[in-house]
């Protein structure tokens, strides 16, 4: 009842919710980076839930700040772009302005914070999996694909390095 009598009451509710969401996705974000440098792999399911719960919720509160921003604002802009909290700035008493450049702001910040977070966790598992891949191969003596050209133009196919584990079992 309370968004109808005044949208912005509403706006700068999902506002705080929304920073709230992005604040806990990126401690999320933290606890999965001490997990993979502790190897506990055990907690990182629930990890991955609990992220996903907060992109849900982020992507919810946007949404409905885009229908309050649409509301607020009629067809006065056209409906040719998607509207953004800047469009109400020309519309909002100064100290309301500051508050959502403030909002703006603090969520470029988590935003940068969340993908470099998440570049860094996403660096360390594929260097792990490569690492991993190289110690199976090592120990199975995987053969190397492709062929070596020979003198001639003729093609011959890679030697096999020795092995040094039996694939007896």
């Amino acid at each position: 009842m309370a968004e109808q009598h005044n949208p912005l009451d509403a706006l700068w509710r999902w506002m705080g919710e929304d920073t709230a969401s992005c604040q806990a996705l990126l401690e999320e974000m933290r606890m999965e980076w001490e997990c993979l440098k502790k190897n506990d792999l055990a907690s990182l399911p629930s990890l991955l839930q609990g992220k996903e719960t907060h992109m849900r919720m982020i992507k919810a509160h946007r949404e409905s700040m885009a229908e309050l921003i649409d509301g607020f604002l009629g067809d006065g802009l056209g409906g040719s772009r998607a509207r953004v909290l800047s469009d109400l700035l020309p519309f909002v008493s100064p100290p309301q302005a500051q508050k959502i450049k403030g909002y703006q702001r603090a969520i470029e910040r988590l935003s940068y914070q969340i993908r470099s977070l998440n570049e860094r966790n996403k660096r360390f598992i594929q260097e792990t999996l490569t690492y991993l891949d190289g110690v199976f191969a090592l120990m199975t003596s995987s053969q190397q694909k492709g062929l070596i050209y020979a003198q001639g133009g003729r093609t011959v196919a890679a030697t096999p390095s020795p092995r040094w584990m039996s694939r007896k079992v």
